[in-house]
C-alpha cells in the first residue's frame, strides 16, 4: 500500500508537524468573529415575546 501524499517528504516541503500548524491556528476564533460575539443585538425581543405569552396562555388552560 502507497504512503499518503502528505507522508513524502519532499526537499521544498516542511516537515510533517509544519503542515497541519496552518490549519491548527485557523481554528482559533478571528477577531471579526469575536467583535461580531461581543456586538449586542440589533433586532428586538418581539419573537421571544410572543412565545412567553404563547406560554403562559397554555399554562392557563391547562
Amino acid at each position: 500500500m502507497s504512503r499518503h501524499p502528505l507522508d513524502h517528504q519532499q526537499a521544498t516541503t516542511k516537515p510533517r508537524a509544519q503542515q497541519f500548524d496552518s490549519v491548527a491556528q485557523g481554528e482559533r476564533p478571528s477577531p471579526a468573529s469575536k467583535e461580531l460575539q461581543r456586538r449586542a443585538r440589533t433586532t428586538g425581543t418581539a419573537r421571544l415575546t410572543q412565545f412567553a405569552r404563547i406560554e403562559r396562555s397554555a399554562e392557563r388552560d391547562a
